[in-house]
């Protein structure tokens, strides 16, 4: 089950029994990952295009995993993991970022921050199961 991002209303889905938020502003991303979490049908996938709508949606219904983007159109993502942190008081779910970046200093920021994984693109498929499946 996919649903976008309401700030005004998050819809949750009964038969869901784990939440996964993706922030991803890329459509052809957020189509993908639509498509592989089909194959997840007790995961409920939240779709966050802005970092502000994904902490939005941490704040009022807390997901199990957080897949983050690490480029999004109104913040960086490790600006998105800062306020994540900052916002939230008791601790926040995992973070594991998908970023085409692989350059050494980008890694180290975010290795600075203690985010869970960071995972480059192309993702392998079998490795994403994987992680999701480790944390929903």
């Amino acid at each position: 089950m996919v649903n976008r991002v309401d700030t005004t209303e998050v819809k949750v889905v009964a038969s869901a029994t784990s939440r996964l938020l993706y922030v991803e502003d890329n459509a052809t991303n957020v189509r993908l990952m639509s498509q592989l979490m089909k194959q997840r049908p007790a995961i409920e996938l939240v779709i966050a295009l802005t970092g502000a709508e994904g902490i939005a949606v941490v704040l009022a219904t807390p997901p199990r995993l957080i897949l983050l983007d690490a480029t999004l159109p109104d913040m960086t993502g490790e600006e998105f993991v800062r306020q994540l942190r900052e916002r939230v008081i008791d601790a926040a779910p995992p973070i594991v970022v998908l970023s085409a970046d692989a350059l050494p200093h980008r890694l180290a920021a975010f290795s600075l921050l203690n985010i869970d994984q960071y995972v480059t693109k192309p993702y392998d498929v079998q490795h994403l199961y994987e992680i999701v499946d480790s944390y929903c």
